[in-house]
């Protein structure tokens, strides 16, 4: 599991600028926590975001996308620079398919009952790309999408920064809930009516041993502070799975509830039951 928070995006100091941008959707709104307030471009061949983080350069070890419209065709490239001319590609992520779930259109949990069309492929939008640390002044996004049936590419949300990670993943029984607040009611004559609402990811799960440093000094502090100001963050629940998993188990969104922290042992932690929620 990875926890990325502390968004070097959000920052007053980092300027963002991007090759293009239609009428009301200024790049700026890659800042917006409600990932569908979008940037978007005016084309979708070849488009970027480029993120100066100010001449002194940050630590990064984590870039991540959500909110993304690329088909099943496209790629996000991540690349940094330190002079802002010559850049050097970190890594390509592919889009890759996921199954189908329920109608509407858009990404999964855009628009409609949590999804789109079974007539459409269907991409996940949370995409994120761990590097060795790195120090830059410069961050490029690159999506590329020739075929894309709308025309143009757009993004909720770029994280920039880097992670926490606990020392021993997560405890086996972790789960996944898909959760639909649609509302059904009956009216007087008998009718149905729905009050359709975006479905959502929700992810339950417990970290093991973990030390006192570990426990308070890092994921209670974390979590305390975020939940306190509603900021939000991404989750890799888990590493190195297939890419359909690894679409599935990595979110953007926050922690809610409760933070239970138990002393198993003399020098050992118990994080859970912690609940991760996906933001639309």
């Amino acid at each position: 599991m990875r926890l990325l928070y502390n968004n070097l995006v959000d920052l007053d100091t980092t300027v963002l600028t991007a090759t293009s941008t239609a009428a009301g959707r200024p790049v700026t709104k890659l800042r917006d926590q409600i990932r569908k307030r979008v940037w978007r471009a005016t084309a979708s061949v070849q488009e970027s975001v480029t993120i100066d983080l100010g001449s002194a350069g940050q630590s990064i070890k984590a870039i991540a996308v959500a909110g993304h419209n690329l088909s099943v065709a496209g790629t996000i490239e991540f690349l940094h620079s330190t002079d802002g001319s010559t850049y050097t590609s970190l890594g390509t992520i592919s889009i890759s398919p996921q199954i189908p779930i329920g109608y509407g259109y858009g990404g999964y949990g855009n628009y409609g009952y949590g999804g789109v069309s079974v007539d459409v492929p269907l991409t996940g939008t949370v995409e994120a790309l761990f590097i060795e640390g790195i120090t830059s002044r410069y961050i490029r996004v690159t999506f590329r999408d020739p075929s894309n049936d709308r025309g143009y590419v757009e993004a909720g949300r770029i994280f920039v920064g880097t992670y926490w990670e606990p020392p021993n993943g997560i405890l086996f029984g972790w789960g996944i809930e898909l959760i639909d607040p649609t509302e059904i009611v009956k009216t007087i004559g008998g009718q149905k009516t729905n009050n359709t609402r975006n479905a959502y990811l929700r992810a339950n799960f417990t970290l093991p041993d973990l030390s006192q440093s570990d426990a308070y000094d890092q994921l209670y502090q974390i979590i305390r502070t975020y939940q306190a100001t509603r900021k939000d963050s991404f989750l890799a629940l888990l590493l190195n799975e297939t890419d359909t998993v690894q679409d599935v188990v990595t979110l953007y969104g926050r922690f809610v509830g409760d933070i239970s922290i138990a002393n198993t042992a003399p020098t050992s932690y118990d994080a859970g039951q912690l609940t991760y929620e996906e933001s639309l």
